[in-house]
């Protein structure tokens, strides 16, 4: 199983939102081993959400994942 002893903040990796970054290398300076990639969409009155968890040393895709929530206005 996986080992989750380092999780970054958010606002530690905006500088990484950059298209020609390897994960490999983003991932040696943040000193973890995994990284959580995601997006989401709005369309119409729902939201997609999409997930993937990298092992960064070999780039292989451990977890992807892909849901589908109503939008709702509290």
């Amino acid at each position: 199983m996986w080992s989750f002893e380092k999780v970054v903040p958010f606002y530690s990796v905006l500088t990484y939102k950059v298209p020609d970054r390897n994960i490999q290398g983003i991932a040696e300076e943040l000193g973890v081993n995994y990284i959580l990639d995601g997006s989401y969409m709005k369309m119409g009155n729902k939201f997609k959400i999409t997930a993937q968890l990298i092992e960064a040393t070999t780039d292989n895709h451990l977890l992807l994942g892909e849901y589908e929530l109503p939008y709702t206005i509290p």
